[in-house]
């Protein structure tokens, strides 16, 4: 898999995930199903797996503080698009739109509520650390879109999976 050095190079001066996370008060909350994924070397497992190839557009649902995104960002995809609820994470992830627009589209909404269909640019995939709490209606609702995703990647809770 390649990585967009220039890319790369510009997200260099944003602050760290946990930086961001204390600057905006931020918490996992279990009414919105939020686990945020801060370890790098399981973003980049999970990225690595997902297998992002030039010229997709990958939907990424909650991303919260921004951990993968960042990373999806360092893939080939032409376009991010991440869906995010809860509005202290849309307002976390403004600086990293400010630097990666308009390669990176942030949706603030419930993806539930959302038409899906119409974010993504074809082709595209689904690469998403889902809130546990509506992660098997999201499944089914991804398994049910108009024109499937070429690939998903995902990480449900256990029970989910």
């Amino acid at each position: 898999m390649c990585v967009s050095k220039a890319l790369s190079t510009d997200l260099i001066g944003l602050p760290s995930i946990r930086q961001v996370i204390s600057d905006h008060a931020l918490s996992a909350r279990k009414s919105l199903g939020q686990h945020f994924l801060m370890d790098p070397s399981i973003i980049q497992k999970i990225v690595h797996s997902a297998g992002i190839v030039e010229g997709v557009t990958v939907l990424e649902i909650g991303p919260g503080p921004g951990g993968l995104t960042r990373a999806l960002l360092g893939t080939p995809a032409s376009h991010i698009v991440a869906v995010e609820r809860d509005l202290r994470s849309v307002g976390a992830l403004r600086e990293l739109v400010d630097v990666a627009s308009p390669r990176l589209r942030l949706v603030s909404g419930n993806a539930l509520d959302i038409d899906l269909n119409g974010l993504c640019i074809r082709p595209f995939q689904i690469v998403a650390n889902l809130p546990y709490n509506i992660g098997t209606k999201l499944l089914l609702n991804f398994l049910q879109m108009e024109q499937a995703p070429q690939k998903m990647t995902l990480m449900l809770q256990r029970e989910v999976a």
